[in-house]
């Protein structure tokens, strides 16, 4: 058991090594996930905006349930999925709201620079 851990630590670090050389200061590092910020940002809101739309379809199927039969069906889940779906719709404004008031700036890239701040 011992032998497999070491085996599979060496074989592993072995592997990274070459990847580690690429990073030769902290400050690389840091540009690095400066620029990948805006990526994130932007699956975000694509995930938000997708997720937001099916949220409303079942909110809608949810009410016409509720509507043919209002004894099994509670009113409050539609309600709660409709407006789950309006807080996701409305989730990348938030973010380009919060873009512009840390005054970040989007780049050619993808990433995000600070505008203002710097």
């Amino acid at each position: 058991m011992k032998k497999t851990v070491l085996k599979n630590l060496l074989v592993g670090s072995a592997l990274l090594a070459p990847f580690m050389s690429y990073a030769l200061e902290v400050s690389d590092l840091a540009d690095t996930a400066r620029g990948q910020l805006g990526a994130v940002a932007d699956l975000i809101s694509s995930g938000s905006y997708i997720i937001g739309a099916a949220t409303g379809v079942m909110s809608l199927l949810k009410f016409k349930e509720h509507n043919e039969n209002p004894q099994q069906n509670k009113i409050s889940k539609p309600i709660t999925l409709l407006a789950v779906s309006g807080g996701l719709l409305a989730l990348p404004s938030f973010l380009t709201v919060g873009q512009d008031s840390l005054g970040l700036e989007q780049t050619d890239e993808g990433g995000l620079t600070p505008g203002l701040l710097r």
